[in-house]
């Protein structure tokens, strides 16, 4: 959107990103790798937990687990019938659809890229499209999908302050 606008012969002081995920993520061998690592992970940790518990705690572990589990399922059925939330799944399939699609192209302008934690850190994968990007970082643990949200948003409102001072923008 950023070179779009450029184009068209307006100025953009900054493009700022919130949260958002390398150039690549949504393409399918990164979100296959991605799915594995995360899968690998939930296998280690399950894998510690349970060789920490005698047989019997075992036992109550996983079904404490599944029915966590079936209750989670139970609620995004439930979400499934209510027709904002069907509207609202469209349009991110689309979304998703249209960033896996989209050819990346290098933006010379400024770029800046506020992320939920140091962790989270996606700078590096941005460089091949966008060189001297800048970084923000909220608290420590914070998870990307709150990020945004209370009360974790005035947070990012104070770093996005913060970065219209460092680039003397009113």
């Amino acid at each position: 959107l950023a070179q779009q606008l450029a184009r068209e012969g307006a100025t953009v002081s900054a493009l700022a990103l919130f949260g958002s995920p390398y150039p690549a993520y949504f393409k399918p061998a990164s979100q296959l790798t991605q799915r594995l690592a995360q899968q690998t992970a939930r296998f280690a940790t399950l894998t510690r937990e349970l060789l920490s518990r005698s047989p019997g705690e075992c036992r109550s572990y996983l079904n404490e687990r599944m029915a966590r589990r079936r209750e989670r399922l139970a609620a995004e059925r439930a979400a499934l019938a209510d027709p904002v939330l069907q509207v609202r799944a469209k349009v991110e399939r689309a979304t998703i659809a249209a960033v896996a699609a989209y050819v990346p192209k290098e933006y010379k302008g400024r770029t800046v890229l506020f992320q939920p934690n140091r962790q989270w850190d996606v700078a590096d994968r941005w460089r091949s499209v966008a060189p001297r990007a800048e970084r923000y970082f909220g608290p420590d643990g914070l998870a990307q999908q709150v990020m945004l949200r209370e009360p974790n948003a005035g947070t990012f409102a104070e770093l996005f302050r913060t970065a219209l001072q460092d680039w003397k923008i009113p």
